[in-house]
């Protein structure tokens, strides 16, 4: 009885180890994007470029397949100048690619932070900034009424803050 143990160990052990290490398996690999999968982009570049490269930039990211770009929307900033904000959104709808802002502060006229960006003081009054941004871009948006030239792709989504 004990040598028909150890030979039935022995052959447990031999199924065991064949079952190690001798088959190929094949790794999953990440699916293609498809048009209408989501890729997006962070490029500061493109806010700050002027229009030319703008433009240029934001024709090879769209032919890249990138759908939506996150850039911040500065409280301080866009209350100083929307100039800016306008020309990027318009930008970016022209070669159907979405805006993702970030909305955040520093407010208008709040001291330069040290090591990092304080949250607003007066938070109603960031909220009516918010509320300005989605009044401005939103789907009714008066950005969209007052360039019928552009086609029209509103922002949907807001981040708030980071």
């Amino acid at each position: 009885m004990t040598r028909c143990r150890a030979y039935i160990c022995i052959a447990a052990m031999a199924v065991v180890a064949a079952g190690c290490g001798g088959a190929t398996h094949k790794r999953p690999t990440a699916p293609v994007p498809r048009a209408g999968d989501f890729i997006g982009i962070y490029a500061d570049d493109v806010f700050y470029g002027g229009p030319a490269y703008r433009h240029a930039t934001l024709t090879q990211l769209r032919r890249a397949g990138i759908g939506l770009i996150r850039q911040p929307f500065a409280w301080n900033q866009f209350a100083a100048d929307h100039g800016r904000y306008d020309d990027f959104v318009g930008a970016a709808a022209q070669e159907g690619i979405r805006v993702l802002p970030v909305v955040l502060g520093p407010q208008p006229g709040a001291p330069q932070a040290t090591g990092g960006m304080a949250p607003p003081t007066d938070p109603a009054g960031f909220a009516r900034y918010a509320a300005a941004l989605a009044g401005r871009y939103g789907p009714r948006g008066s950005y969209w009424r007052n360039h019928p030239e552009l086609p029209k792709l509103p922002i949907t989504s807001w981040q708030i803050w980071n």
